[in-house]
């Protein structure tokens, strides 16, 4: 009958459950075997200078997470308390998000997490770079007082010749008289 194919059906996959095991529990994977399984599977995919920079940078990420947290109970405010608290620089946090999203992504695709719906709520900061670099240009006034202000001729010299070429002072300083 029906209801005895069911049970039958209900049986045996209960023993071939017992026989195999559950995958690995997935929800009780942590984030740090998460990140090793994720850097296994990601080897043969990517170029070696990739998976040495992710070699080096995935267990540091699972360290300041958290390497013994369960995947499965991630969470967007946990995530970025635990980033926040490592660094406030935009562009560090920002690559934190990214590396953390790619990595539950990862795990979600592989069954190994249920859920991926908080990544949505890990936002990037804003990063106020460009406010910055105009801090970093001299107008033309402020660089006349710096050259008038230093009085070392060679020093002055080499300040001009960096100022009009774009050099950078190593450049300049490994010039010959070759070049």
């Amino acid at each position: 009958t029906r209801s005895a194919r069911k049970e039958a059906q209900r049986v045996i996959d209960q023993k071939i459950e017992e026989k195999i095991g559950k995958s690995a529990a997935p929800q009780e994977l942590t984030l740090k075997d998460t990140a090793d399984l994720n850097l296994a599977a990601q080897k043969e995919v990517i170029k070696p200078s990739t998976y040495g920079v992710a070699k080096n940078t995935l267990p540091k990420l699972a360290r300041i997470i958290g390497e013994d947290v369960l995947i499965g109970r991630l969470n967007a405010p946990y995530v970025m308390s635990k980033i926040r608290a490592e660094t406030d620089k935009p562009v560090t946090i920002n690559w934190y998000i990214k590396e953390i999203k790619k990595i539950i992504r990862w795990a979600y695709g592989q069954d190994l997490i249920e859920s991926k719906s908080w990544l949505d709520k890990l936002a990037p900061v804003k990063d106020d770079r460009k406010a910055r670099i105009e801090d970093k240009y001299l107008e033309l006034e402020e660089l006349q007082k710096l050259l008038d202000a230093i009085p070392d001729l060679k020093h002055k010299a080499l300040t001009q010749f960096l100022v009009l070429t774009g050099c950078r002072i190593g450049e300049a300083l490994a010039l010959t008289m070759s070049d």
